[in-house]
């Protein structure tokens, strides 16, 4: 007989699996429902974090759900999962993939199945308590001999690094938001990391190859990319990289200037949407946040 936490636990992942069914039916309005259990427990849920073992299909994960990001991945099975399943196709046994901004392992979990023992999966995390969590979940699945995590934020030099956050909520967090460029609405200072660059970073580790790049980086995306010459001339490897109009002016630049440089390296830039790819070819083409795909014409 379960013991009544068990119990709980129990329920709550048979809504998830019935959750997770409703949001894949995009157009019927069923997945309104997987939103409304996924507002409800995020403002509401005490009951700390819930173990999953089906995290896209067999992947275990613990995630908190009053977390925005966790509460998606636990009740629609992806917090973003176009990119994931956009990153699935890209990536092939063998490859080395890196994963700045990596949270809790949504893009590096499958991501190191995908590449195999033959490939690689380097995982970027500075902030210590979201690492501790990845590094958890890298070893409940198994996957330590893929991945590689490192500590360290990435910009476009070496030295320290101030990561800043919104102010804190017990209900309705959302865990996915440190940032390097502080603003008024992540001003709390959370933690003083060591940066470095993709350079630095390809060269240390001795990378033979570099097939594809995620950066999800809150306004640091263009720094990272400025540190990162060296690795996109040399390798060429695709790119998944979010642009938001409000991160990127908290760190001093534009989207378009992001663009711009990707453009000039000779990189075709597409909006990602759920139903394709829609290229970037002008400023009046971005929206005020986007993620992108890139890739070398």
């Amino acid at each position: 007989m379960l013991r009544p936490k068990e119990d709980l636990y129990a329920r709550l992942r048979l809504l998830r699996a019935i959750s997770v069914k409703l949001a894949r039916l995009k157009g019927t309005g069923l997945p309104r429902i997987s939103e409304r259990l996924r507002a409800w427990h995020q403002k509401h849920w005490q009951g700390g974090e819930v173990e999953i073992s089906d995290y896209k299909g067999s992947l275990r994960l613990a995630v908190d759900l009053c977390d925005h990001m966790g509460s998606r991945i636990f009740w629609f099975d992806s917090y973003s999962g176009t990119e994931v399943n956009l990153v699935k196709k890209l990536l092939r046994a063998g490859d080395v993939f890196i994963d700045v901004g990596a949270n809790i392992g949504e893009f590096t979990l499958p991501a190191a199945r995908l590449v195999g023992p033959n490939g690689k999966v380097i995982a970027i995390e500075p902030v210590p308590a979201i690492r501790a969590k990845l590094e958890r979940h890298i070893q409940w699945n198994g996957l330590a001999p893929a991945i590689t995590v490192v500590a360290e934020a990435i910009g476009d030099h070496e030295g320290s690094a101030s990561i800043f956050g919104p102010p804190y909520d017990a209900q309705e967090r959302h865990d996915g938001l440190p940032t390097m460029f502080s603003s008024a609405e992540r001003p709390l200072k959370i933690a003083e990391v060591r940066q470095t660059t993709l350079d630095v970073l390809w060269s240390g580790l001795g990378l033979e190859k570099i097939s594809g790049i995620k950066l999800d980086i809150e306004g640091a995306e263009l720094p990272a990319l400025r540190g990162g010459i060296d690795v996109l001339k040399r390798f060429r490897p695709w790119l998944l990289c979010e642009i938001g109009t409000d991160t990127c002016e908290a760190a001093g630049y534009t989207p378009w200037e992001l663009v711009e440089l990707l453009l000039s390296l000779g990189y075709r830039v597409s909006q990602i949407r759920e139903s394709g790819l829609t290229d970037i070819n002008c400023e009046q083409d971005l929206s005020p946040w986007q993620n992108v795909l890139a890739q070398v014409e």
